[in-house]
């Protein structure tokens, strides 16, 4: 019996679908396979890992079932006869991250540029390819890498890999007699040389979760999303191509997209490439406040480079005022935890608001001159001030030099949110590879009988699981208001008004949880989704319920890390 999944769509409100400026490619499940793109062996078999407890062998029940359905796709038989059946394993600590790996291989393959000159007998030459068209030239010593020297590739099958993966942009690469040829734009530190080998990027078969993902997801498919979503990465080899094949802008009001990559829009090339251009680097900001939390930064140099100097002796002129500044950045700063890169808490935030008091009386008493600072007066030179608050203008106050600066961040902040304003206003998408494991994830969801809900659902637990590491702003929503957006009737939208769901940084691949969210949700609901057979009744005869070996894997790991700073996978 086909089991279908149609939610109502409540499309209509949220935006009106125009058709796309260009025609959309298919969403192929399998990268055209290239024989270097992917390795059967790998650096990470000697990594600590667990890809034999149960959980794991779960996992890759999963992994195998997916692998076979994609086989037996029809034109997938020579498509993936180069590509290895994946490994799934676990690494035992509280990490957040799922992750394929891509591995250095060295195979012997004859590299030509100019005449070939005179190359040293006694020493194995290896050369690699950049993305920009730069060439490295290596002796065997200098890299390490997975030896597969003897296996010697075709120098046609090496031309079509740089051509087709890695537009290697101006390199001109081509064959003769089976020798790679460097052409006059592959930049290299020798125009004349031979080589006996190349240094390429491949995918490891490894699929590496880390456990802290099975004690954030309570349900086996919320874990099974992040599998398939890793997978995609592989079977489409993103960890070895070139990153620059899929980001690019589009509409994000032109259609949904099941089957098929979002069209490339290039009346938004020119917007997308000034939202590309902003610093990932951002700061929370706190309601209310009145310095630009960059200047939290600052405040610590000049407590040592200014202050105590000048301040510290009782004699000072300026101890009283700044007393309190410095005993509270000597006692309170370590309540703040990572501020201004994280968000406040209530009491963090009383704390913050005590330190903008005390930092500005303190500021206010000390004075400026274009001496050297005497340490028995409250007055600091201009040029020991320029080295704290670099972009602040020249004043007889240090307060005012540090005001002034904090006027330029308010003013650079206030540039940077019109910019992403206008992105929104445009309804700016931008696809990256982590897009594209998504769509292939949720596309993969059905084929193995699994709601496709869990995708939305998968990413708002993750969003909540991570909320007090990520910055809160019209640009980049918290948890509570990504919540309260999805759980609105209609969904999205506010007061009966339609909420543009903010991408974050468009430096970087991975798009905010919330974005993730709103996408995955917008597909389910605008398509139809036949679902296969459930495999779930099958699945519990790898291992038993899954609860329970979640619960024996949470209770004997064998090592446990404090997590890093949590990054979307």
């Amino acid at each position: 019996m086909k089991r279908t999944c149609r939610c109502v769509a409540r499309l209509s409100l949220s935006f009106n679908f125009l058709l796309g400026t260009a025609q959309a490619e298919s969403l192929s499940d399998v990268r055209s396979a290239s024989p270097l793109a992917w390795i059967k062996q790998s650096f990470s078999d000697l990594q600590p890992a667990d890809p034999s407890s149960p959980l794991a062998e779960r996992l890759q029940f999963w992994a195998d079932h997916l692998d076979q359905m994609l086989r037996k796709q029809p034109g997938n038989s020579e498509l993936m006869r180069e590509i290895p059946r994946p490994r799934v394993r676990l690494i035992l600590n509280d990490g957040l991250n799922a992750f394929t790996s891509s591995e250095t291989v060295c195979y012997r393959i004859p590299v030509l540029k100019g005449q070939g000159g005179e190359a040293d007998p006694k020493t194995l030459r290896l050369v690699s390819v950049s993305n920009q068209g730069k060439v490295g030239i290596y002796s065997r010593e200098e890299v390490a890498c997975l030896d597969l020297m003897q296996a010697q590739r075709s120098a046609q099958e090496t031309a079509d890999f740089y051509e087709k993966n890695l537009a290697a942009g101006s390199c001109n690469i081509s064959v003769a007699s089976d020798t790679l040829i460097l052409g006059e734009g592959c930049k290299a530190a020798m125009d004349d040389f031979r080589a006996d080998g190349i240094v390429v990027n491949a995918l490891s078969p490894w699929i590496t979760i880390e456990t802290g993902l099975v004690r954030l997801f309570e349900r086996e498919s919320l874990l099974v999303y992040t599998l398939l979503h890793e997978l995609a990465h592989f079977y489409r080899a993103h960890g070895s191509l070139n990153k620059k094949a899929y980001e690019y802008f589009y509409r994000l009001n032109a259609s949904t997209h099941r089957d098929h990559k979002p069209a490339v829009d290039a009346q938004l090339e020119s917007l997308g490439a000034k939202v590309q251009a902003l610093p990932a680097y951002s700061v929370q900001a706190v309601e209310g406040q009145r310095w630009h939390s960059e200047m939290f930064s600052y405040s610590r140099y000049a407590l040592n480079l200014l202050i105590k100097p000048t301040c510290s002796a009782e004699t000072s002129l300026c101890f009283v005022a700044c007393r309190p500044f410095q005993l509270l950045m000597d006692t309170q700063m370590a309540s703040l935890g990572r501020f201004p890169q994280t968000v406040l808490d209530n009491a963090g935030e009383q704390i913050y608001f005590e330190w903008e008091n005390n930092f500005s009386q303190c500021l206010a008493a000390i004075d400026v001159d274009g001496n050297e600072a005497k340490p028995s007066t409250a007055v600091v030179s201009w040029e020991a001030a320029q080295k704290v608050f670099w972009w602040g203008e020249r004043s007889s106050k240090l307060i005012d030099i540090a005001q002034s600066m904090n006027q330029k961040y308010l003013e650079k902040e206030a540039a940077k949110n019109q910019l992403l304003q206008a992105a929104l206003d445009a309804n700016l998408g931008y696809y990256t590879s982590e897009e594209e494991a998504d769509r292939l994830a949720l596309r993969w969801l059905a084929w193995l009988g699994i709601s496709v809900e869990t995708s939305y659902e998968h990413w708002l637990t993750y969003a909540k699981a991570v909320d007090a590491f990520r910055q809160h702003s019209d640009f980049d929503f918290s948890f509570k208001k990504c919540i309260g957006l999805f759980e609105a009737d209609p969904r999205w939208t506010d007061a009966g008004q339609v909420v543009p769901i903010p991408i974050g940084t468009f430096a970087e691949p991975h798009h905010s949880s919330c974005f993730r969210a709103w996408l995955m949700e917008r597909e389910v609901s605008a398509n139809e989704w036949p679902l296969g057979p459930s495999l779930w009744a099958e699945a519990e005869k790898v291992g038993g319920p899954y609860l329970e070996m979640r619960q024996n894997l949470l209770s004997t790991r064998l090592r446990i890390r404090m997590p890093p700073r949590p990054r979307p996978f």
